[in-house]
């Protein structure tokens, strides 16, 4: 399904006129871990409840927050026994969620930096106008599936780490069969990889986006790429609820 939606797009932009290339993203897996460890650097989400004004915190949160509010030995603990059940993945971001010190802040930091560095070179290099992302690793899930989800949001966590203009295109929807997790070919077997399969059941018919990412401070390029798209893309109807 992820793919179908980027390949439509991929297709509008040739009948554009644009050349269309597949890129290769360097180290989405560093990129994922280093918007963990940035955003939870503060500690017991500070910044995030002053700006909920009062507000009740989404339950969707509460995962993370639990997290955030751990003792660092505590949280020490955690990667060992997430990785004796087989969950390598989970482990990683626990390992680099929480409170960190300044110099451990700047670590972070300047790894986002070399990350950057290497993004920047491949779309240099390759002279792009633009990058077609999806919006999620797999098809809309279910209402209170995020906690337990968050790292399938890992494309939104990169556009925003890099500091580049995106803006989400409504492309297709959920056709028929497609709200089967196909994960035959995945080398890992883990929570994450059951948790999408059971989410995205009774998804069809819910619409699906791509992302349209350019250079930073090319806001502009960014609109006009998506006017461009819409032009010749079928606009899909919201879905009944």
């Amino acid at each position: 399904m992820c793919i179908r939606d980027r390949e439509e797009a991929a297709a509008g932009f040739k009948k554009l006129g644009f050349d269309v290339v597949e890129v290769k993203l360097p180290n989405l897996e560093q990129l994922t871990l280093c918007y963990f460890a940035l955003v939870t650097s503060e500690g017991r989400m500070r910044t995030f409840k002053q700006g909920l004004l009062g507000e009740r915190m989404m339950k969707e949160y509460e995962l993370t927050k639990t997290l955030t509010h751990l003792p660092k030995w505590v949280r020490g603990l955690i990667p060992f026994f997430l990785r004796l059940k087989g969950e390598n993945r989970l482990a990683k971001i626990s390992g680099v969620t929480g409170e960190k010190t300044a110099a451990e802040y700047c670590d972070w930091a300047q790894v986002m930096q070399v990350e950057q560095d290497k993004f920047h070179k491949v779309w240099n290099d390759l002279q792009l106008d633009g990058l077609i992302l999806p919006g999620l690793a797999t098809p809309p899930f279910q209402h209170g599936k995020a906690s337990s989800l968050v790292v399938t949001s890992l494309y939104a966590f990169i556009t925003n780490l890099l500091d580049l203009p995106t803006g989400v295109f409504p492309m297709t929807t959920v056709r028929p069969g497609e709200d089967i997790y196909d994960n035959s070919d995945c080398p890992v077997n883990d929570k994450i990889k059951h948790d999408m399969a059971a989410a995205i059941r009774g998804t069809e018919n819910l619409p699906v986006g791509v992302q349209i990412v350019t250079k930073p401070f090319e806001d502009e390029k960014c609109l006009q790429l998506m006017q461009e798209l819409e032009t010749i893309i079928k606009k899909i109807d919201p879905p009944r609820i």
